[in-house]
């Protein structure tokens, strides 16, 4: 395989890890946030618009965070370059998920913007009035875009251990499986591998291609 799309596909396994401890720090926070204003708005004498205001402050940021590990995925699938054909799934499943990505980078920047824009008491009624009519819309959308992760994720890690058959690298293969369940375990295990097998390359005294403008790699050249 091309050395160049190993260092590629190694980058972008990189920031696929960084997105997901994003994202888990996200839930987590969120997961610790809510409760917390409940009982903040229950035993404090805080006034209820003070408590929409943290509320609201908590969800930008909460928000913030996920459009930054949704910008980081669309990213990292986007550095992925075409690959040979015995690996195609590896390039059809990273553009399923740049396509997932960015729909989502998308969808929660509109949310946000709309939250804001609507003001405090505005908030409040369409929180009351407007959002249970949208809930079954924004179940089904949620399940169309969750399929369409897990049928990228798949591809991709089919492709990935594809290229970790061809390498011949153990630990890109364990990564590959462990990338589904264990998202960010298995991107760290997969990356060290293809990290592992790109210095055994070059050890072994492989040499990468020659560029296309005819130049040769700097121990190559004439003094």
């Amino acid at each position: 395989m091309d050395p160049a799309v190993v260092k590629k596909i190694t980058a972008s396994l990189r920031l696929y890890a960084i997105s997901y401890v994003i994202l888990i720090f996200i839930l987590l926070w969120a997961s610790f946030a809510i409760p917390f204003f409940f009982i903040i708005l229950i035993l404090s004498s805080l006034h209820i618009l003070w408590v929409v205001f943290l509320a609201l402050s908590d969800f930008t940021l909460v928000t913030l965070g996920a459009i930054l590990s949704y910008l980081l995925g669309f990213v990292a699938f986007y550095k992925i370059p075409p690959v040979e054909s015995q690996f195609r799934a590896l390039g059809l499943g990273a553009r399923i998920l740049k396509f997932t990505y960015l729909v989502l980078t998308v969808l929660y920047l509109s949310i946000l913007v709309a939250t804001w824009s609507r003001g405090y008491i505005s908030f409040i009624i369409w929180q009351d009035l407007v959002a249970p009519s949208l809930l079954v819309l924004s179940l089904l959308g949620s399940s169309v875009l969750l399929l369409t992760y897990m049928c990228g994720l798949i591809l991709f890690t089919v492709g990935l251990y594809r290229i970790g058959d061809e390498l011949g690298d153990r630990l890109i293969r364990a990564g590959s499986v462990l990338l589904l369940p264990l998202g960010v375990i298995g991107a760290a295990l997969a990356y060290i591998g293809l990290k592992r097998a790109t210095f055994a390359r070059l050890a072994s005294g492989e040499q990468e291609a020659v560029p296309e403008d005819g130049t040769l790699p700097y121990e190559e050249r004439e003094e």
